[in-house]
């Protein structure tokens, strides 16, 4: 059990600073840098916050680049963790916006 401790902790601290180097490449617009860290977070340590941060970041970056059915997985994704984290209330905006503009989308379309 103290093991398993251990090991959740050096996790901890291996995403945040893995989070840290995303988040800095996020505000540079350095997407595709971005996007590296935040897939390694997401694949490698993902029973951590860092993990349901990360996702934030993944979608807002599918969102900048016009993948709104992938932003709307990660925001959902995002809304459903149990991890109380400062980038929810901005995923739940987020995500009513891109519903409402496919909702749009759908009705202009007939459909």
């Amino acid at each position: 059990e103290e093991a398993r401790g251990l090991i959740r902790e050096v996790q901890e601290k291996l995403a945040r600073k893995d989070f840290a180097a995303a988040r800095l490449y996020y505000m540079k617009r350095r997407y595709d840098a971005s996007l590296v860290y935040l897939r390694k977070i997401i694949e490698t340590y993902p029973e951590t916050v860092w993990a349901a941060r990360s996702r934030f970041y993944r979608a807002a970056i599918a969102e900048a680049k016009g993948d709104a059915a992938s932003a709307i997985e990660d925001y959902r994704s995002v809304l459903a963790s149990r991890d109380a984290i400062p980038e929810k209330q901005d995923a739940e905006r987020r995500l009513r916006s891109l519903e409402r503009k496919a909702e749009g989308t759908r009705n202009a379309d007939g459909g």
